[in-house]
């Protein structure tokens, strides 16, 4: 089982007490005085919603039966109202879990709650959730539904019960009032133990790491990967301090599956985040945030893309974790400064994950030193709009569309800039604390952008390498200076190399290539290399894209091949580029080389086969996922 800590509400929330401050006291690499700090280690034992196995119904409605589903009581609200994994019991409904003896320290983690759609209609009423343990109320509310009911209103009811004693219980939902089916729902339903662990304090030889993931960046767009532009002089002055690999890819095009590919060291087909229908890490996962919690690190995450939040279960291993909808990197980063002041004097990992590239919305000032002319008409929808035309095959003005995209191509490069100043405050921060020589960086992104290199705009859409190129820059302590690795690697390996480096263990997928290792690398560079995307578009001459694609993608040697299984009209495609004469990959030669093809589709047809034996269960994100995709452009409107 692997530790789990949920986030307080807002960063900053981990304060130092009188009785942390003994942590002063405490030795450097791992030497723990007898009385000295501890922080709170959160361990799942098991998730009652995912496991059919430990549930027995007793009761249910026979028209709406007890199902797990992503419930949300409001779908936009600033109280707790957000998605949780649940089980769905409409009144009347009886479940039972007899679980045996369980630890001591067990408590039960359980939100009572009702679905949005409850709140909608003419029905009303009222519901009571109960639990009995041992023959004993041990738990009871109740809670209205109707359009009557006020916003702030529609909420989580949240407790932690204690499980010391008890081997069983029951949860019941009942119509007490009025009429109707709501939708009445038990959420998270986690059994977890509590323990404590030392902190410790940083140095040279047990180090703080900061791993930021630059939503979107594009390798080249950086200065220590050519770019003359000058958006990057912070990041590239951390890149002449270290480690510079300069074929690095994500797993994905996109942010879920990528960024659950750095936390797990798994691929998208192991770890099964691949859409809004399967978006919650799953609790049997190890993380690296996990692993350096259990092992001493102070841990603090800050994410300013909303897919990466508490509510998806990414904030597994990480003592705070902040989560945001689209603000900019100075926000992000005077917040994680603010978690530093309070919390670095302990041996730290913080993680940062900006947005800024993503969001195309430059500071002023990074706007007038970056960014030309405004072409006539433009805006972020007509883009967008000019874009879908070309993707439908409609006449459009071609000349237009290429002046857009050369200015959205300036905003993104002046949002680069945005982030690059911002790690500029975090390096000066540091430095002021006398923690800067004593810290790991990691940059990295979880996918690129397009700008129309191979006909697209933006992302998910395709597995090109501006999209699945990323930077992969490491610096700090033990950490070679001014290297340069030109060999073919994957930033998944990313969290392994990491704690192998700092000598932790390496549980589950995360014990893959040892990216610091020349042999490993060069070994790892010589294996397949699998991408894939949900998301896929596919271009067809005379007509309108295939969209809304599932596409697999394999590199072997210098051969990259995309595949599409089954398109909108059950057909399937596939092209096939010699990236050792065609770097860029502009020349498909799947008609000349089918046998060729045929063998590389089975190499992924027996990646996905070994990536469903191992697969956790993945709950969807239900329709609050769909509509924020859909909010970010991903899916259409």
């Amino acid at each position: 089982m692997q530790v789990w800590t949920k986030a307080p509400a807002r960063p900053g929330a981990l304060c130092l007490t009188l009785g942390l401050l003994l942590g002063l006291f405490l030795g450097a690499c791992g030497e723990t005085a007898p009385e000295g700090p501890t922080m709170p280690i959160q361990e799942v034992q098991i998730s009652l919603v995912m496991d059919e196995s430990v549930r027995e119904v007793l009761t249910e409605n026979k028209e709406l039966p007890v199902v797990p589903l992503t419930v949300a009581p409001a779908s936009k609200s600033d109280h707790d109202g957000g998605p949780l994994p649940a089980l769905v019991l409409c009144p009347p409904a009886e479940v039972r879990f007899p679980l045996g003896q369980m630890a001591p320290s067990s408590e039960l983690i359980l939100a009572a709650g009702l679905d949005e759609s409850s709140y909608e209609g003419e029905d009303s009423g009222r519901v009571r959730f109960s639990m009995m343990a041992n023959g004993k109320l041990v738990f009871e509310h109740s809670a209205p539904f109707g359009k009557q009911v006020p916003e702030d209103q529609r909420t989580w009811n949240r407790v932690r019960i204690p499980l010391a004693g008890i081997a069983d219980f029951t949860i019941k939902t009942e119509l007490i009032e009025g009429q109707g089916k709501p939708l009445a729902c038990f959420g998270s339903m986690e059994v977890v133990t509590v323990s404590q662990r030392p902190r410790e304090l940083a140095s040279a030889q047990a180090p703080n790491v900061v791993m930021i993931v630059v939503d979107t960046l594009r390798y080249d767009r950086l200065g220590c990967y050519g770019n003359t532009g000058g958006f990057s002089p912070n990041i590239d002055a951390l890149a002449a301090r270290g480690v510079v690999y300069e074929s690095a890819y994500s797993a994905a095009p996109w942010t879920w599956p990528s960024t659950a590919s750095i936390f797990t060291g798994l691929t998208p087909a192991e770890h099964g985040i691949t859409s809004y229908e399967a978006c919650y890490l799953a609790q049997e996962l190890a993380t690296f945030g996990e692993v350096m919690q259990r092992a001493g690190w102070t841990t603090g995450g800050f994410s300013c893309n909303p897919l990466i939040c508490t509510e998806k279960a990414f904030a597994q291993g990480f003592e705070s974790f902040q989560s945001y909808e689209w603000k900019h990197a100075d926000v992000l980063m005077t917040d994680a400064l603010g978690w530093l002041a309070h919390s670095g004097d302990w041996r730290f990992l913080l993680y940062l994950q900006f947005v800024d590239p993503h969001d195309y919305r430059p500071t002023q000032a990074n706007k007038k030193k970056f960014v030309g002319k405004l072409p006539e008409g433009f805006s972020h929808r007509a883009a967008r709009d000019l874009f879908a035309k070309r993707v439908l095959n409609e006449p459009y003005d071609a000349e237009q569309l290429e002046s857009y995209n050369r200015y959205l191509s300036e905003l993104y490069d002046a949002s680069i800039a945005d982030v690059d100043d911002e790690l500029g405050r975090l390096i000066e921060d540091l430095k002021a604390r006398g923690q800067f020589e004593n810290t790991i960086f990691i940059i990295t992104a979880d996918h690129g952008e397009e700008f129309l290199d191979h006909g697209m705009l933006y992302h998910g859409n395709q597995l090109h390498r501006e999209l699945v190129g990323i930077p992969l820059i490491m610096a700090g302590p033990g950490i070679p200076k001014g290297k340069r690795v030109n060999e073919r690697v994957e930033n998944r390996f990313l969290a392994g190399t990491l704690l192998k480096h700092l000598g932790l263990e390496t549980p589950g997928g995360l014990a893959g290539v040892d990216l610091l290792s020349n042999a490993e690398t060069l070994a790892g560079s010589e294996e397949a290399a699998f991408i894939s995307t949900t998301l896929g578009m596919w271009p067809r001459a005379g007509g309108p894209h295939w969209k809304g694609l599932t596409m697999h993608g394999v590199m072997l040697g210098d051969e990259l091949l995309m595949w599409v299984p089954e398109g909108p009209e059950g057909q399937s495609a596939v092209a096939l580029f010699d990236m050792s004469v065609d770097p860029d990959a502009r020349k498909d030669l799947s008609v000349e080389r089918p046998e060729r093809c045929a063998a590389l589709q089975a190499l992924i047809e027996r990646w996905l086969a070994r990536g469903a034996k191992v697969r956790p269960n993945v709950m969807s994100g239900g329709d609050s996922a769909l509509k924020k995709l859909q909010a970010m452009g991903y899916l259409g409107k």
